[in-house]
């Protein structure tokens, strides 16, 4: 009986093809776990509350209500200041050069007391400058005073003494000058205080149009035509915590507010 020769070359191509198949099979699987593997985009939460529209906000016009105290309001109960809704308060550091035996005595007090309760403050000091030198002098005694306090509102010079009213406005122009500058580089915002006649009449210099003005008229307008951003409108309000009258006051200012 004649033998029969196995087909060998058709074997082993069908094994290569097995082989490949199997190869590609296994290049298959790994690119599908690959891509199992990477995570999916998935879009910001951010882009999601951007559609949600910005509230608009609108910048209004607002009266603070605030009273300014020295010595002679005696020590202060500032919480029951803070209850009856006062907005703020002008606090004076003292009068004149810069020794301490012109220190207002109940100045670090109340400072402190501010601070204590939440109630937003400014400081001012009482000049009785009569050149450039003086005035220099009590704007150090101010930065002396408020070294360590942190200040809302401004520091002010207070102009209206009798002994400087005849210096003439260009002197107390000068005056004013060289205080602002002082405070203004040690990085305070700072104004003037006086009264309507005052700036009517004796601190007319043009210095004075570029200054932050707070002036005094007890009644109940305030008729300076003149630009100012604080209204001393009484010396006789009535406030809790304070067993004497005190000076009343009304701040120009402006906050964004939710339209």
């Amino acid at each position: 009986m004649t033998k029969m020769k196995k087909p060998r070359k058709k074997i082993r191509k069908e094994v290569k093809c097995q082989l490949l198949i199997l190869a590609l099979f296994i290049v298959l699987i790994s690119v599908v776990a690959d891509v199992n593997a990477t995570p999916m985009a998935v879009a910001p939460a951010a882009s999601v509350v951007g559609a949600t529209k910005k509230p608009e906000m609108v910048k209004v016009d607002v009266e603070k209500k605030g009273i300014d105290v020295s010595k002679w309001n005696g020590k202060i109960d500032w919480s029951a200041v803070k209850k009856s809704g006062i907005d703020f308060a002008i606090i004076r550091v003292g009068y004149g050069d810069n020794i301490s035996a012109q220190d207002d005595e109940w100045a670090t007090y109340n400072m402190s007391e501010c601070m204590r309760v939440g109630i937003p403050f400014g400081v001012y000091i009482y000049s009785y400058a009569l050149d450039e030198s003086g005035a220099q002098s009590e704007a150090e005694h101010v930065l002396r005073m408020i070294d360590g306090y942190k200040l809302s509102y401004p520091i002010y010079l207070d102009m209206e003494d009798a002994s400087t009213q005849n210096l003439g406005s260009k002197e107390l122009g000068q005056i004013a000058f060289t205080f602002v500058s002082a405070i203004n580089t040690a990085g305070y915002e700072v104004g003037v205080y006086s009264n309507t006649d005052w700036f009517n009449n004796v601190l007319t210099d043009p210095v004075f149009d570029t200054l932050t003005r707070w002036c005094a008229q007890y009644n109940d307008t305030c008729s300076y035509t003149g630009t100012y951003t604080m209204w001393q409108y009484s010396k006789s309000g009535t406030v809790p915590g304070i067993s004497t009258s005190v000076d009343m006051n009304v701040s120009y200012e402006t906050e964004w507010i939710e339209k």
